[in-house]
């Protein structure tokens, strides 16, 4: 039985779904996901004076690797992690801010520590203020 064609023509249609896109545009089969803070479009609240508008925030990755592990950095340019919070920062539940207008319910670094622990690494706070610096290291290979 033939391929189907795409609607040009010259190449077969991919089976199954075609590709989900973010809402950004970016295609989420390719790991493309771009996130730039700040939402895409206008913010009715912020407009009427409700809240102060959503300021962007840069999100910065280096990766360093050895024959013994690989170590991912991840930092950002926000307001980092108050020195009375970092002892409680990976506990389930625990948010440094719950009134800063953002949802969440503190359980993404406490799941990225124990799945980086499952896998035989870890996650820690490798720098705070101003932003805050996570380093994931996990075994090489």
């Amino acid at each position: 039985m033939p391929l189907p064609r795409s609607p040009g023509g010259t190449r077969p249609a991919p089976r199954g779904r075609p590709p989900r896109r973010t809402r950004r545009g970016g295609d989420r089969r390719s790991g493309d996901r771009r996130r730039t803070g700040g939402g895409g479009g206008a913010d009715p609240e912020a407009a009427a004076g409700q809240r102060p508008p959503v300021r962007a925030h840069t999100v910065t990755l280096h990766c360093t690797a050895d024959a013994v592990r690989v170590t991912l950095y991840v930092g950002d340019d926000g307001p980092g992690v108050p020195e009375e919070f970092r002892g409680a920062l990976f506990e389930p539940g625990r948010r440094a801010d719950p009134g800063d207008g953002h949802d969440g319910a503190g359980l993404g670094l406490a799941l990225a520590r124990r799945l980086a622990r499952a896998a035989g690494g870890d996650l820690t706070l490798a720098a705070a203020g101003p932003g805050a610096r996570f380093a994931v290291t996990l075994p090489a290979g």
